[in-house]
């Protein structure tokens, strides 16, 4: 009812043009209104792309200061622990079995061997000693997988870096 009534007030005093710029103002100030809103879309737009840009630039730049440096660390790490010479002895220690320590016992020259403490009957092969037992060799084992591991690691690392370097989405 308001509007009904300033809508004949306004008719009564300016003619009917009037009435509609009044509402919706001129039309210079619509066209007004409307390049400033396209202005601030593409101020905003093209803010958004610079920050893409910069982005994708510190990307290739870090991309590229890494490239090479997992060969040289790993030539580091190998010279840290001394060497082929001191890993071979690292795996040969783990690999071969403990020397025993004689026992107190052991040093004495007359011990008495008319008895034994044991729940299992002697077998005649053990007492004459001709079955003994092979001990397996597991250094070739161990070896194959080392370089097993080594090898799928570098072909993981291999594709991942093909793969960042070909693989690009592109958003539009």
């Amino acid at each position: 009812m308001i509007a009904g009534e300033t809508e004949y007030l306004l008719e009564q005093q300016f003619q009917e043009d009037s009435y509609d710029d009044f509402l919706f103002r001129s039309k210079e100030e619509r066209a007004k209104r409307k390049a400033a809103r396209k202005a601030r879309r593409l101020a905003r737009r093209n803010i958004r792309i610079a920050k893409r840009e910069d982005k994708r630039a510190k990307r290739i730049a870090n991309r590229q200061s890494g490239k090479g440096t997992l060969f040289s660390k790993l030539g580091n790490v190998y010279q840290d622990l001394g060497g082929g010479a001191a890993i071979g002895s690292a795996v040969d220690t783990i690999l071969s079995k403990p020397v025993p320590i004689p026992d107190m016992d052991s040093q004495t020259p007359e011990k008495d061997k008319d008895y034994s403490f044991g729940l299992q009957a002697k077998d005649a092969n053990t007492a004459s000693g001709s079955s003994e037992k092979k001990k397996t060799n597991y250094t070739p084992i161990i070896i194959g997988g080392v370089a097993f591991t080594l090898v799928v690691i570098a072909g993981v690392v291999l594709y991942k870096n093909n793969q960042k370097e070909y693989v690009h989405i592109t958003k539009s």
